[in-house]
């Protein structure tokens, strides 16, 4: 199979200008899907912004209402999943390098690598939030499925913006949103940043409200989670 490469950035707006959306299922649509086998998927985003300082949610990549990235590809020439994502700079509140969000929203690949990569951005004003590096949430499903010496699992690294309350590196959160593996191994990094006002929690990773974060192999070629 060809390779699936999807870039976009960003309008020069105010507020909501993603770089790349992906969405499912809505009244009017179908559910959207991504699907590769041996070839590479890569998604990179760049949200896009008018310059002002008081612009919300324009954020890098977003994946969400259902929406399926998924690699069927098997053994040593599987496909991977590479989703980067990039917040646009200078604005207040919302501004997440990647949103992987909503009931049955899935990122699924069976031998290749998923890699999250997200960087939140904000102007540092007083009060400004939610601008993480990588968000997933509201039941979203991220899992590696695969077994044995191909398995190559789940890896997310997140940048928080530097804002003054509650922006985080990486943030998984909500009942049902789940992180899972098979015998491939699982590492989630995040660093969280502060303004020249200062910083009241933000978090590198943090994992919340019953969400659920698994590498269930056995055998021999389980991996770990880091």
């Amino acid at each position: 199979d060809g390779a699936i490469n999807i870039t976009g950035t960003g309008g020069a707006g105010r507020d909501d200008n993603y770089g790349v959306l992906i969405r499912g299922t809505d009244p009017v649509a179908a559910t959207t899907s991504v699907t590769g086998q041996s070839g590479d998927i890569t998604i990179t985003g760049i949200g896009g912004t008018d310059g002002t300082a008081k612009n919300d949610r324009n954020m890098g990549v977003v994946i969400d209402a259902g929406a399926d990235i998924r690699s069927n590809g098997s053994g040593s020439s599987a496909g991977v999943i590479t989703i980067t994502g990039t917040a646009a700079a200078g604005g207040d509140d919302e501004n997440r390098g990647v949103f992987v969000e909503g009931d049955g929203t899935t990122i699924i690949a069976t031998h290749g690598l998923i890699t999250l990569e997200g960087e939140g951005r904000t102007a540092g004003l007083e009060g400004s939030v939610d601008n993480h590096g990588v968000e997933i949430s509201d039941q979203a499903v991220i899992d590696a499925t695969g077994s044995g010496i191909f398995a190559q699992g789940i890896t997310i690294n997140g940048t928080g913006g530097a804002g003054t309350t509650s922006n985080y590196g990486v943030l998984i959160e909500n009942t049902d949103t789940q992180i899972t593996a098979g015998d491939g191994a699982i590492n989630i990094t995040g660093v969280a940043q502060e303004s020249d006002l200062g910083a009241v929690a933000n978090i590198g990773v943090l994992i919340q409200d019953s969400a659920l974060i698994e590498a269930d192999g056995t055998g021999s070629d389980a991996q770990d989670v880091t």
